[in-house]
């Protein structure tokens, strides 16, 4: 998460907050074209058991798009031809309204959810493996309000500025 202090006021001035579960990475997903198979042109859930969630109280920018303050379910999106990645940003309430698990984004079922809009990742491909997802926020020691979001997972990372507006 993401926690700036107004020690003036002696209170938070802002909060943003990723929750997430945390598969294992599977040797399985080495095998050439398996990563394709599972992200190319889909949505792809990005975490385990509940959904990703992304709760902000204050506005903030993610890749350079705004995300208004609120509470969202989050999942990753990669473009059909494999070239773009974004963190796509789904309505909570539609989706609890269409009693969906998050085991069917990227399944028929999970091709309803109202993606409310999406923010630019960057890819690259990592020397290591990361064996349990991880995402988190590294915030700029010399800028708090600027932070970069990393999801790592095997043997790719994911990543997009973050700027906290207050």
């Amino acid at each position: 998460r993401i926690l700036l202090w107004d020690s003036a006021a002696g209170k938070p001035a802002a909060e943003v907050a990723l929750s997430y579960g945390r598969p294992a990475w599977k040797k399985d997903y080495e095998a050439p074209g398996a990563l394709d198979s599972i992200t190319k042109g889909k949505l792809w859930r990005a975490g385990q058991n509940f959904f990703t969630n992304l709760d902000t109280n204050v506005p903030i920018t993610i890749g350079g798009q705004d995300v208004l303050v609120g509470h969202y379910y989050v999942a990753i999106q990669r473009s059909a031809d494999g070239a773009n990645w974004m963190l796509a940003f789904i309505d909570p309430a539609s989706t609890r309204s269409m009693i969906v698990d998050a085991s069917e984004v990227g399944a028929d079922r999970g091709s309803s959810l109202t993606v409310k809009f999406t923010a630019p990742l960057t890819f690259q491909k990592t020397t290591g493996t990361t064996t349990n997802l991880d995402m988190m926020f590294t915030t700029n020691p010399d800028d708090v309000t600027k932070s970069l979001l990393q999801i790592k997972w095997g043997q790719f990372e994911l990543n997009a500025p973050v700027v906290v507006k207050l």
